[in-house]
């Protein structure tokens, strides 16, 4: 459906306005839902000294917010908008 108006706008018009407005609404979709995807399966390492959080940023133990509960830990880093629940 989708490709057929692609196409009847392509040839009843002399200009590539509809053909760079679908490429550009595609990509920042595809931007969209990637970006989604990253921020909602981050990449979390523990070590001894601290956690390395999606590769990029690094916290000592003592920056980060940790509450035990019910054999879990509970991390809140600090300008992420979800807490880390570790099993022990």
């Amino acid at each position: 459906m989708i490709i057929s108006v692609f196409i009847k706008s392509l040839l009843h018009s002399n200009s590539f306005f509809p053909y760079i407005s679908f490429l550009l609404s595609n990509l920042i979709l595809g931007l969209v839902l990637f970006d989604d995807y990253i921020l909602g399966n981050p990449t979390i390492k523990f070590y001894e000294k601290g956690v390395v959080f999606d590769r990029v940023a690094f916290y000592n133990w003592e920056e980060l917010d940790i509450k035990e509960d019910e054999g879990y830990l509970k991390i809140k880093i600090k300008y992420y908008p979800k807490e880390i629940m570790y099993k022990k």
